[in-house]
């Protein structure tokens, strides 16, 4: 959150630092405030007049992923056409914010208070409802929780977007690879 009537090199120093902390930490969750600083070009001492302690500073990343998130899954209106092609809608949203879904699948999750582990279950409600549609349009195996359905999504494509970044996949590939795989897992075929 930006701080009120801020000098503009603050705010934009704080925004460095944000997303070189999304970067950072998405990649190595134990990463240091150094490492951070670093990344961002910016000198320890700006860091830590930004955020005195690590705690905060993942707590703000996180929280600004898990916006991300949310606004790519609302936006990929999740509710419209059947249900394989909105969970292709819903990849390739989340495939867009590669950066803030590595922060929320492998950074450090800070301890959330219940208004924020609401806010988390909020986020990823859209598809736990599409899974709860899929089952209700017998597409998705009934027998599968659709928390458990959303979650097998979500570590799937975890997984392909370390194959981007790793092993410089496709986005495309990766994508392909990702809805053959759930589909192969989660539909009633099966």
């Amino acid at each position: 959150m930006p701080v009120p009537h801020a000098r503009s090199d603050v705010v934009r120093n704080r925004r460095r630092i944000l997303d070189a902390a999304s970067i950072v930490l998405g990649r190595t969750p134990r990463a240091t405030l150094d490492d951070v600083a670093a990344a961002a070009g910016v000198g320890r001492a700006t860091v830590y007049r930004h955020f005195a302690r690590r705690d905060q500073l993942v707590e703000v990343v996180y929280l600004e992923a898990l916006d991300a998130i949310a606004a790519a899954l609302r936006d990929a209106d999740l509710e419209r056409g059947d249900v394989e092609d909105a969970f292709d809608r819903a990849l390739t949203a989340v495939l867009r914010e590669e950066v803030a879904y590595r922060v929320l699948a492998r950074g450090p999750m800070p301890d959330l208070d219940p208004q924020l582990e609401a806010r988390f279950d909020a986020a990823i409600e859209p598809l736990v409802a599409l899974a709860r549609r899929g089952v209700a349009e017998g597409v998705v195996d009934p027998e599968l929780p659709a928390h458990w359905v959303a979650d097998a999504w979500s570590a799937l494509t975890l997984f392909g977007l370390t194959r981007v970044a790793e092993e410089g996949r496709s986005v495309e590939e990766v994508a392909s690879l990702v809805r053959r795989t759930f589909w192969r897992g989660a539909h009633t075929a099966c």
